[in-house]
């Protein structure tokens, strides 16, 4: 890692290389002699006898996102020192060209980006010699040779970036300086080692291996399936969970509730099957996520513990349902008969008053040339949940001059409908209400 030097160290790194380049491109036929400074732009002179110059200028230092948040905490809970993280930087530079003749200003800054873009990285080696020149330079402190710039962790690189005219505006109005042709450039990552005493751990010295020698790799879920086949998975639905490394010591997640293992009609290395009507408390409808932990034992004496959970599955939860037609009032509208009154429904697995609910009606055998109507019911108040109780498993839907017919029935329940039988000609046919 490098020290508190670090920073002059690139400052002196960037200008001596851009020195270097400069020089081999010859400029000095064109533009005369180019100096190479890391001055403050308020202390350069401008005017009519401005120097022919390029100007390296530290103006910002910002924390580098990449490495904020690497390693071990720097404490403990009581606020001792556990670790000493590196001070991650990233640097901020203006690159500005002076000369008083015109044009003069874009020839030096233009070669200046140039060799910014073919040479971007301050490698180990040209640090080295940047911080140790073969012909001394007497603006150049010795103490920067010990700055440990070569020897950090990650290479420095130059990137170009862009300042927008308003920023740019403030930072020359900051300096109190004439603008000259700018451009930007940050340095990162610098890597400054802290000071601050560590306080190492000792190794593990021994691993947490389950007793039954079960391999310690987390089990994998990929399907939840009705051991039925096909149909619709509902409260009294037999289900299989399908996977590998499983085990018959560990929990069962379905939803928000957690259920021993136990629950299982049988557990095998690949398969979990569970019979939803054995389950305390039972899902809700709706689309349930699944998940397995296994225990494994640890410590000493040993004690079992649900360290190894598998991704999730979610699967759809259908609401089963009967349902019974009330009319309390008749009439017509447009010629059409309608009735008034509401559709009782009972269903399986109770909802709650926060649950999506709402009853979908599609007209039975219309007549020929009109198309079959569809009707959706909205629950009442809180699903009927009556005051106090947390759940129901009755629902009153109100309708209101909805025109007469036969109607299948479906309960919607945050995005799960219940399943509908069909009649020997394959066409959906119940359960069926008549209004």
């Amino acid at each position: 890692m490098s020290n508190g030097y670090a920073l002059a160290a690139v400052t002196a790194v960037l200008r001596n290389r851009l020195n270097h380049h400069l020089t081999a491109a010859g400029l000095s036929g064109t533009v005369g002699d180019v100096t190479v400074s890391a001055l403050p732009p308020d202390r350069i002179p401008v005017g009519s006898g401005e120097p022919t110059q390029l100007n390296v200028f530290l103006h910002q230092v910002t924390p580098n996102q990449a490495w904020r948040n690497t390693g071990l905490p720097a404490a403990d809970s009581t606020g001792a020192a556990i670790d000493a993280q590196p001070l991650a930087l990233d640097l901020h530079y203006l690159l500005t060209a002076y000369g008083s003749d015109m044009y003069v200003g874009e020839i030096v800054l233009g070669h200046a980006l140039r060799a910014l873009h073919d040479e971007p990285l301050l490698t180990r080696p040209l640090i080295r010699e940047a911080l140790n020149p073969a012909t001394p330079d007497p603006t150049l402190p010795p103490v920067l040779r010990d700055a440990g710039l070569a020897d950090q962790v990650e290479t420095i690189r130059l990137t170009p970036t862009v300042m927008t005219a308003e920023e740019m505006s403030k930072v020359w109005s900051a300096l109190q300086a004439h603008y000259r042709p700018t451009a930007s450039y940050t340095a990162h990552a610098v890597l400054i080692d802290s000071a601050r005493p560590r306080r190492p751990a000792l190794p593990v010295s021994a691993g947490g291996v389950s007793s039954r020698g079960r391999a310690q790799m987390p089990p994998v879920l990929d399907a939840v399936e009705n051991a039925a086949g096909s149909a619709p998975i509902t409260a009294d639905s037999t289900v299989v969970l399908r996977g590998r490394d499983f085990a018959t010591d560990g929990v069962l997640l379905l939803g928000e509730a957690e259920h021993p293992l136990t629950v299982a009609k049988e557990v095998t290395s690949g398969t979990i099957t569970v019979r939803l009507a054995d389950v305390t408390p039972r899902p809700r409808a709706g689309t349930v996520a699944a998940q397995v932990r296994m225990n494994i034992a640890l410590g000493d004496p040993e004690t079992a513990h649900a360290a190894y959970p598998s991704n999730s599955v979610a699967f759809v939860l259908a609401p089963a349902i009967a349902a019974i037609a009330q009319v309390t009032s008749t009439g017509t509208a447009g010629g059409v008969p309608v009735g008034t009154g509401h559709v009782d429904v009972t269903l399986s697995p109770p909802v709650t008053a926060r649950q999506r609910v709402s009853l979908l009606l599609n007209e039975v055998a219309p007549p020929a040339g009109r198309r079959a109507r569809s009707i959706a019911l909205a629950a009442p108040p809180d699903n009927g949940v009556p005051p106090g109780a947390g759940e129901t498993a009755t629902i009153a839907f109100p309708f209101t001059r909805v025109p007469r017919g036969d109607y299948v029935v479906r309960l919607s329940v945050d995005g799960a409908e219940s399943p509908l039988a069909r009649d020997g000609s394959g066409r959906y046919a119940l359960p069926r209400v008549t209004l």
